[in-house]
């Protein structure tokens, strides 16, 4: 059991050190996961009719992804046949148990159970193996972070897809708005990661200039996948122009902010205290009125000494 616990400590400062980049003490970081998990999963639960079954799905979405060949092959090289049992069955439960108590808690006991016995029976198939190939994404070369970002998570975007789908079936506009918005906070992801000087330095370009052309493709890319909420919304309701023209604004306003907020201290990693600007602006976007300039002046100011 000694080589679970071991397993399970590295995870743990792995998990840690994710933390201390991003500089948000743990306490918080934990109040805001664990908070807005069950936000979210409770919204979700009222708003869309037998969501349960989607939920479940979701559930299983990374305990199985853990099943893959990659995952699986190192863990069976590394460990004793029992040990990478005991592992693997420790994983899946750490996952699966948030969703699991919500399920239980939305009163779908037998779903709950059926998603764990579905996770635990899983460790004991061999992963399939398969040729990986590129997810295609609709954007072109620019901006990588789209690109990077849409084949990390176009599961969370045709899920959001499916509740626009949801939205116009029954006439529910305020889901429709509620996608607009989460899409823009899901764009904001993407910019977290911040990339290697050198992939800035290639462009000739002043760093006002470059700023400019971050935030062009990335209010583009925020569109295209924006797009289908926005034309569902307007379908249900063309008379609510001026609510979906307010989550279109307030949504590019995030996507600005992350843009900016990525290099005010590149190439470092933003601070503490821009990490909490970025996070007011999420919580409460018309707050990018303040962020918005201050972290536009401190990226240009730390792009100068890698740009022209």
């Amino acid at each position: 059991m000694h080589v679970v616990k071991f397993y399970l400590k590295l995870q743990k400062l792995r998990f840690l050190r994710k933390i201390d980049r991003l500089q948000i003490p743990l306490i918080l970081a934990l109040i805001l996961l664990i908070g807005g998990f069950t936000a979210l999963s409770s919204a979700l639960f009222m708003t869309i009719k037998n969501f349960q079954y989607i939920y479940a799905g979701l559930a299983l979405y990374n305990p199985l992804s853990l099943s893959n060949s990659k995952h699986a092959y190192f863990l069976r090289t590394t460990y004793t046949k029992k040990d990478y049992h005991r592992i693997r069955i420790t994983e899946n439960l750490l996952l699966l148990s948030p969703f699991v108590i919500m399920l239980f808690i939305a009163g779908s006991a037998l779903l709950s159970l059926g998603a764990l016995i579905v996770c635990l029976a899983s460790i004991y198939f061999d992963p399939v193996k398969f040729e990986a190939k590129p997810i295609p994404t609709p954007f072109y070369k620019h901006p990588f972070e789209f690109i990077i970002g849409f084949r990390l998570s176009f599961y969370l975007i045709f899920f959001g897809y499916y509740l626009s789908y949801t939205a116009y079936r029954y006439s529910n506009f305020y889901l429709s708005i509620f996608v607009i918005l989460a899409l823009s906070i899901l764009s904001l992801f993407y910019y977290l990661k911040i990339e290697e000087p050198y992939f800035v330095w290639v462009f000739k370009l002043t760093p006002n200039k470059f700023l400019l052309y971050k935030l062009k493709e990335a209010v583009l890319s925020y569109f295209g996948l924006a797009l289908i909420p926005t034309l569902t919304s307007i379908l249900i309701d063309s008379n609510g122009l001026h609510l979906i023209g307010l989550a279109l604004f307030l949504g590019i306003s995030i996507v600005l902010t992350a843009v900016v907020s990525k290099y005010s201290a590149f190439p470092d990693e933003p601070s503490l205290k821009e990490g909490m600007l970025l996070l007011f602006t999420v919580l409460f976007p018309g707050f990018s009125i303040i962020a918005f300039p201050y972290f536009y002046y401190r990226a240009k100011k730390q792009l100068k000494g890698i740009l022209l």
